[in-house]
C-alpha cells in the first residue's frame, strides 16, 4: 500500500502526476520542504516562461499555463 503526505503538489496540480502516493518505505516529504520544492519549481518556471522561447516551453493541461 502507497503512503501519502506532504508531496509534489505542484506537480499534482499540474497533472504531471495524478497522485501524491509514495512506495512503502519511501519517506515522505515533510510541509516544509514540500512547500519548498512547489516555491522553486514555480520559480523555475517562472524563469522558463521569461527566458525560453515559447516552443520550448510546456503548456499544462486545462489551461495553467507554463
Amino acid at each position: 500500500m502507497a503512503e501519502r503526505g506532504p508531496r509534489q503538489g505542484a506537480l499534482v496540480r499540474l497533472g504531471v502526476t495524478s497522485s501524491d502516493a509514495v512506495a512503502p518505505g519511501t519517506p515522505c516529504l515533510a510541509r516544509p520542504d514540500a512547500e519548498r520544492f512547489d516555491e522553486t519549481f514555480e520559480r523555475v518556471r517562472t524563469l522558463a516562461r521569461e527566458r525560453l522561447p515559447a516552443a520550448w516551453v510546456s503548456q499544462a493541461p486545462g489551461g495553467l499555463g507554463a
